[in-house]
């Protein structure tokens, strides 16, 4: 009993900010909700046509056969799209473009696009790098 003095005690004084201590029983916790899908169907055609002809001569697949689980407008935080490559020097202003993703085998292909057309596979993503509130 002298070894759980101290745990009662300790747990005994852990409570929330306002003196609540938490859940009581039959107390119900909200979940937190699902993140929304992907957005699909925003990037033009020409650019989804030229990404999955790069994607299928990467991947020895037919380009016919690849759908993208994500094709977004957004405007990314700078130049770099969201995925900076070390030696680059990027505008550091927002960039208009697309970020497309495709899946295939259980692997994400994430392509970076920017306002022109261009585009990058992104091998090391660090984040999305699209501003919060996307004004398009």
């Amino acid at each position: 009993m002298k070894r759980l003095l101290p745990v009662m005690t300790a747990l005994a004084a852990c409570t929330l900010p306002d003196g609540h201590v938490g859940l009581q029983a039959g107390e119900r916790f909200e979940r937190v909700p699902e993140p929304p899908p992907p957005v699909t169907g925003e990037a033009p055609a020409e650019v989804l046509e030229r990404i999955r002809a790069d994607l299928a001569a990467r991947t020895k697949r037919n380009a016919k056969a690849l759908k993208p689980i994500r094709d977004e407008a957004v405007t990314w935080s700078d130049g770099a799209l969201g995925c900076p490559r070390f030696g680059e020097v990027y505008p550091q202003l927002p960039t208009k473009g697309y970020w497309i993703v495709f899946e295939l085998d259980g692997r994400q292909y994430d392509y970076r696009v920017d306002a022109r057309g261009r585009f990058r596979l992104c091998e090391n993503p660090r984040g999305s790098g699209k501003l919060p509130a996307d004004d398009r």
